[in-house]
């Protein structure tokens, strides 16, 4: 069962129930489409690298806000740091405890961001369409179809130049849409 995503997710996004759409199948293309994240990345998902360069301010932002009950892997000059020993963590923000990190020291975060589970959503559902499980043939099909590809490419953007992106999470307009 993939850890991204959900069901609900991927059935909210194509406007089906699940009366509508064989579940078994959605949770496969789910457990495919963390498959493809992963292999984009890390197998830990999204990696931020800093060097420590002030040791006044001892907290790190993740660049993504972080998925809610994860917590991040971090790693300092190449060691796993322990949570609430080396650092503290709580909404995506990373505190190191004073004297646990040095000026010049390399810092890298693994962690997995909350737009993550959109991505294994819309991934699954454009497979559904791609694999032919779903008629592209009437208009409104259609429609859901350019959008799942088209929020795909954006997701894909800021996976690869986050800097870039200019995404809003489909979440906050989903009421104008359905």
């Amino acid at each position: 069962m993939s850890s991204i995503g959900s069901v609900e997710g991927v059935l909210r996004i194509l406007g089906r129930s699940s009366e509508e759409v064989n579940t078994v199948e959605v949770s496969k293309f789910l457990d495919e489409a963390e498959l493809k994240i992963k292999a984009r990345h890390n197998k830990d998902f999204m990696k931020d690298e800093f060097i420590v360069k002030n040791t006044r301010s001892l907290t790190y932002n993740l660049y993504f806000p972080a998925k809610e009950n994860t917590v991040p892997k971090v790693y300092v000059k190449g060691l796993l740091k322990t949570e609430d020993v080396d650092y503290t963590y709580s909404d995506s923000v990373i505190t190191f405890i004073s004297g646990k990190i040095n000026l010049y020291d390399k810092v890298v975060v693994y962690y997995i961001p909350e737009y993550f589970d959109d991505y294994a959503n819309y991934l699954a559902s454009e497979r559904m369409y791609s694999v032919s499980l779903l008629d592209t043939e009437n208009a409104v099909s259609k429609a859901i179809y350019d959008t799942i590809k088209e929020n795909v490419k954006i997701y894909e953007g800021m996976t690869f130049e986050p800097n870039l992106s200019t995404f809003v999470d489909h979440k906050e307009f989903i009421n104008d849409v359905y």
